[in-house]
């Protein structure tokens, strides 16, 4: 489900006025509602300067000193053959200031609200969002039974602080992995393992000798060993692994510039290539896929600069504190510390 799925809005002038059902019926009667449809996605309105670049529908004249809670619903139409084959969901919620997110009426996230939301609740506390990117990914993965064949529908209960808060966004974007059989009796073993023991560890996005000494460490953390043959940096970098196997407990990067990076640290560590493009000084999207033609993503997140002044351009890297911890957690910066740099070591 795309950040620019067309959307249907309304902000509740009473109690009572919106059956409880919107949030759980795909047939719920929304045609009086307003309507979003198209990119970029965002709900809001902007009174100065932000978010206004996110924004497909306005509605401060709807909400603006009137209320702090608006109701957005989302459809979506799932194919019959995908229904019990998801192994993931992903959420990812851009949002200011807080929210309550339902699939199909099941609860999978929520932000800055404790308790039952009514229609007139408020965010308990401010949330600016980053705006160009997203502020959170959830893993609602425990709900994927809920989705079922034909109409489905994400509900987002929004809410802003105070009622005459300058600005107000919500944007959300949904992405489910799909595991499919073939004729072997483990078709895909080996891609299921790469999602499972293969991360990225360590980054030098802001290297104070500039984007020469940058690099991207990625690490085994299985028991077995990977083939990484064919896997693709598709945002942020771009590189596609030759042929190469990655022994249990082992790391090895890519590189902006390998010559300047076997001059700093040496001929002996595993250096898988150099990519092209460059680590972006101030925060990006990092993704990481399968081998074409599979399109999953083993890992995406984003680094922010802001996360820790030492690690932008003072001569540290980002490590990831928790190897073991969930994918999704790689977006949020207490998961990671500054660290002197040690690439391709465990």
């Amino acid at each position: 489900m795309p950040e620019e799925a067309d959307k249907r809005v309304i902000i509740p002038a009473s109690a009572g006025e919106v059956s409880e059902t919107w949030k759980s019926d795909p047939a719920f009667d929304d045609s009086a509602w307003l309507r979003s449809s198209g990119g970029p996605g965002g709900i809001g309105y902007e009174r100065s300067t932000g978010y206004e670049d996110w924004i497909s529908l306005d509605i401060e004249d709807q909400m603006y000193g009137q209320n702090t809670t608006c109701y957005i619903r989302i459809p979506f139409t799932m194919a019959t053959g995908l229904v019990g084959h998801f192994s993931e969901l992903m959420l990812s919620v851009r949002f200011d200031d807080g929210f309550v997110a339902y699939l199909n009426g099941a609860e999978v996230a929520r932000a800055n609200i404790t308790g039952t939301p009514q229609w007139d609740s408020e965010a308990e506390a401010d949330h600016e969002s980053y705006g160009r990117t997203f502020d959170a990914v959830f893993d609602p993965s425990a709900y994927a039974d809920r989705l079922r064949a034909g109409e489905n529908l994400l509900a987002i209960h929004g809410l802003n602080t105070p009622a005459t808060s300058s600005d107000l966004i919500f944007s959300v974007a949904m992405e489910a992995t799909v595991v499919e059989g073939g004729d072997s009796e483990y078709p895909y073993l080996e891609e299921l393992r790469l999602l499972d023991f293969l991360r990225v560890t360590e980054l030098m996005y802001h290297s104070p000798a500039g984007d020469r000494l940058d690099y991207i460490e990625l690490c085994n953390i299985g028991a077995e060993p990977l083939d990484l043959t064919g896997l693709r940096f598709t945002d942020g970098v771009q590189f596609t692994f030759g042929s190469m196997m990655l022994d249990a407990g082992q790391c090895t990067v890519v590189v902006d510039d390998l010559a300047a990076f076997r001059d700093s640290y040496g001929m002996e560590l595993s250096v898988a290539g150099e990519y092209t493009g460059r680590l972006s000084d101030g925060g990006e999207d990092i993704v990481l896929s399968l081998a074409a033609p599979l399109e999953a993503a083993i890992m995406r997140f984003r680094y922010e600069d802001d996360w820790y002044p030492t690690t932008d351009g003072n001569g540290r890297s980002l490590a990831v504190e928790d190897v073991t911890i969930p994918a999704v957690a790689w977006n949020r910066s207490e998961n990671w510390y500054p660290s002197p740099p040690t690439p391709g070591t465990p």
